[in-house]
């Protein structure tokens, strides 16, 4: 198919228009032109919908009616408003699709700028990897090598074209760049202020006695209030603890901690590369150029093997484990014991054997272990996060989805159970493993050589753990791991 006519006037052009998806930051639609191509249009102003298509605009507030914003409007940085996804997104799909013929994303439809931040892309008619696992569950295993294979070919083929990629700008931005501390800080604040706002009984007692305080009992608190109140809750909470911590007591003391631990043992150092150093270390393969929120959801299968990815609004710089640990740990393929978390490992080394392969880069099997527990971690608490905020709306889109254990959510208390289930899956399963001294053995010991690094990974994970504690973020898995735990920090693993 080949779109060399004038789209200047695209909107115009469009005879039917049928919703792909729908999410608060953005409306995906299929699209026919009067010309017979068939198109799919990206929106990150769902607003503008009010005038394009006013049915779509009440499908839309149908799926959000009543849900609840108290942090964020859905963003937790103020700039990444909609024209910021909007210009990221079509520099991205820019850049890729001046690779080639065999470039792997979908085709930028060119068109000018519009102020609805609307961009059109040719249409892939092919079934995505998330309804592949839907369909034949039992092929989970070859799917997943698959989309190993698809990362690995993925970087190869964006760092082959890493200078053409990284001289990508829309105004005075990379549209490949590296997130900064300020920017990881702030995101990472806003994940746990979810987690405790949403999971924490001791936060929502002293929440209930605020609300009380306020004279007009219809008001709702703002969002600068609720944020104020979760921070203040975390220093007192923190500053009561007679326990000597790392981090200065509150929620940035131990969200900085934890953005600085984690860039320690990733990638050795805790500030901020210069523009000179992140080229070198990007050369050198400790970074790559991601896309960032891959998933088996943005993977089409397509005809003759040819990859097919979708959503490039979060490409960027960062370290090149992010991508197939993201698909690796989503969960339908999740780990829920040692032996399984060990297979999971051996399957990542294939995606460090083909960057070897492809790229002539050498990673080394320790720091694939290294790299997928701390990643692992955070992307548990990261999708946890996210969850926490899901309405019963939302769990039922997500469930036919190759969740695995959706069978048990059927009735009124789904929400509830949907969260059990991911925090199972996601977070309390890796404390079991290693916070209970199970996994060790099995999991770190015979491949990681460095006591020095397996003390920091202890570490790591006993002060993320003992800080979800402190704040009130209850295992609702129920399982018993206290006394293990207390005996684990006392006589930690050698």
């Amino acid at each position: 198919m080949t779109f060399s006519r004038d789209y200047s006037d695209i909107e115009q052009k469009i005879t039917d228009e049928t919703v792909i998806s729908i999410r608060r930051g953005s409306i995906v639609t299929g699209v026919t032109l009067s010309d017979g191509n068939q198109l799919v249009s990206k929106c990150f102003l769902p607003e503008a919908y009010r005038n394009l298509n006013p049915e779509i605009y009440k499908a839309y507030c149908q799926l959000f009616e009543g849900k609840e914003e108290p942090l964020s409007g859905g963003s937790y940085l103020p700039h990444l408003s909609a024209r910021y996804s909007y210009n990221k997104e079509r520099s991205v799909l820019a850049a890729i699709n001046g690779l080639g013929e065999d470039n792997f994303a979908p085709r930028l439809i060119p068109s000018p700028p519009n102020p609805d931040c609307r961009i059109f892309m040719e249409r892939i008619a092919d079934k995505t990897c998330r309804e592949e696992i839907t369909k034949k569950p039992q092929s989970k295993t070859e799917l997943l090598d698959y989309m190993i294979e698809v990362v690995a070919e993925v970087h190869y083929r964006s760092n082959s074209h890493r200078e053409q990629l990284l001289a990508t700008h829309w105004g005075n931005t990379r549209a490949f760049r590296f997130r900064n501390t300020q920017e990881e800080v702030e995101r990472w604040i806003y994940y746990f202020q979810n987690l405790i706002y949403y999971q924490s009984e001791e936060f929502h007692e002293e929440y209930q006695h605020h609300i009380t305080k306020i004279k007009n009992k219809t008001r709702t608190p703002r969002r600068e209030e609720n944020q104020s109140l979760i921070n203040a809750f975390c220093k007192k909470i923190l500053r009561s603890k007679k326990v000597s911590l790392p981090y200065e007591p509150g929620l940035s003391g131990f969200v900085n901690w934890f953005i600085q631990e984690e860039r320690k043992m990733i990638y050795g150092w805790n500030q901020d590369p210069s523009e000179k150093n992140l080229d070198e270390i990007t050369t050198r393969g400790l970074l790559s150029v991601v896309h960032g929120d891959l998933h088996p959801g943005n993977i089409f299968h397509a005809k003759g093997n040819k990859i097919e990815i979708c959503d490039f609004t979060h490409a960027r710089l960062a370290h090149r484990y992010l991508d197939p640990v993201n698909i690796m740990y989503e969960p339908p393929f999740s780990p829920l014991n040692p032996e399984e978390e060990m297979s999971m490992l051996e399957t990542l080394d294939k995606y460090r054997q083909m960057v070897q392969e492809k790229g002539g880069i050498s990673l080394s099997p320790e720091d694939t272990i290294k790299h997928a527990i701390v990643k692992r971690l955070k992307d548990g608490i990261r999708t946890f996060s996210i969850y926490c905020r899901y309405t019963e709306k939302d769990i039922e889109e997500f469930i036919p989805f190759g969740f695995p254990e959706k069978k048990r959510l059927k009735d009124s208390n789904s929400r509830e159970k949907f969260l059990e289930s991911i925090y199972g899956i996601k977070i309390a399963s890796l404390f079991d493993y290693f916070l209970k001294g199970e996994g060790w053995d099995i999991v770190l010991r015979p491949q990681i050589t460095s006591s020095e690094l397996t003390r920091r990974l202890n570490n790591f994970l006993v002060q993320t753990k003992e800080f979800l504690d402190y704040v009130g973020i209850k295992d609702p898995t129920k399982y018993e791991r206290q006394k293990r735990f207390q005996s684990l920090i006392q006589n930690p693993p050698p």
